[in-house]
């Protein structure tokens, strides 16, 4: 039996886990829980533990930090994150330190458990047989996963940089690849030479499904299977052929591809500058059009105007940084663009129908 540890803040999240997992389906046997790291590290240096699924955000010592001693002292320990679908960069930096796996709490409805656990037993095997044939140094091989062959690595290493990895979120975020042809057999070659894990992969593009519902209807976006059981090559590009089709059925209604490139560019201007003082005159030059067409064709493609636009994804990143971190309201503002606390409080009232304040104690 496999010996696990859950760690949570939240005790009904622990108990929930402990209570509604088939753990014995699977080889797996629940020996404690701990509601924060540190706590959680104490507890390994007192019993043997082969299988820990941690929580990130925690206070005293947060999971990411608990992971870190892990695999420092204790390199032989499964691990899997739990997270929330927002928290993009802390699962990728898991993933970098060792993590084999990352579980979404909305997946923890009853029905998926069986499928959450038979995932992240299939990993452990797979970790388990790179072990025994020595192959840390090379685990693209056939066995774990040549692209060509159809498959994809699963490994805890990744060759990828921070830099590289941030580049291809951009890049697909972007919908440029929509309607460009070449451009996205480009980005679809750049993934295969990468051989990112599949967990990293899944982690990525939920970012990139995200940053598409700010400009599409979010039906369009949901991918038809969760994209954590994308296990294969082949199952990723038929995915992502298929959410490209579905994409252009969206934004192509009107307008040509060439048009809608150019919103789209400037759609990616305004997303890197949300911070910053933002123009419809800057975004009109970025998609080399006049200000009053690039106007008209923004909001017909877009279906918002340029102004609610920027307003609505400033508000989504203060939603996102409200949860995610403790920074105070008004370094909140300043990172979203707005001049002033004030006036931020006042649209994100307007908006969301609480103040900031409000929001960051609301639970999910």
């Amino acid at each position: 039996m496999l010996k696990v540890l859950i760690v949570d803040d939240d005790k009904l999240v622990r108990k929930g886990l402990i209570a509604t997992m088939p753990w014995s389906d699977f080889g797996m046997c629940v020996i404690g829980e701990a509601s924060n790291g540190q706590r959680a590290y104490e507890f390994i240096e007192q019993h043997e533990v082969d299988l820990l699924i941690t929580d990130l955000a925690m206070p005293v010592m947060s999971g990411i930090d608990l992971m870190r001693k892990l695999a420092h002292s204790y390199p032989h320990i499964w691990m899997v994150v739990l997270t929330f679908h927002q928290e993009f960069e802390t699962v990728q930096e898991a993933l970098r330190i060792g993590a084999i796996d990352y579980v979404a709490k909305v997946q923890l409805e009853q029905e998926e458990a069986e499928e959450v656990l038979g995932r992240i037993s299939r990993r452990i095997i797979q970790e388990r047989e790179r072990d025994q044939q020595k192959r840390f140094n090379d685990p693209f091989n056939e066995k774990t996963g040549n692209p060509s062959a159809g498959g994809l690595s699963n490994g805890t290493h990744s060759p990828v940089s921070d830099p590289d990895l941030s580049a291809v979120r951009a890049s697909w975020s972007s919908l440029l690849w929509i309607v460009n042809e070449p451009v996205f057999h480009d980005y679809v070659a750049e993934l295969r030479r990468m051989r990112l894990p599949a967990p990293m992969l899944a982690s990525l593009f939920q970012e990139a499904v995200w940053e598409w519902s700010r400009i599409v209807p979010e039906h369009l976006v949901e991918p038809n299977a969760p994209l954590y059981t994308l296990e294969s090559w082949a199952d990723w590009e038929q995915w992502l052929r298929t959410a490209r089709k579905q994409l252009r059925g969206a934004l192509l209604k009107s307008y040509s591809g060439e048009v809608t490139q150019c919103i789209l560019k400037a759609v990616s201007f305004i997303n890197r500058n949300l911070c910053d003082e933002l123009r419809v005159a800057d975004a009109a030059r970025e998609a080399a059009m006049s200000r009053s067409y690039f106007s008209l064709c923004f909001k017909d493609i877009i279906g918002k105007s340029f102004h609610d636009y920027v307003r609505d994804a400033r508000i989504a990143n203060a939603r996102m940084m409200l949860k995610q971190t403790a920074n105070p309201i008004y370094w909140v503002a300043q990172k979203c663009g707005y001049p002033n606390e004030k006036y931020f409080t006042r649209v994100f009232r307007e908006q969301i129908g609480m103040l900031p304040s409000e929001y960051r104690m609301v639970e999910d």
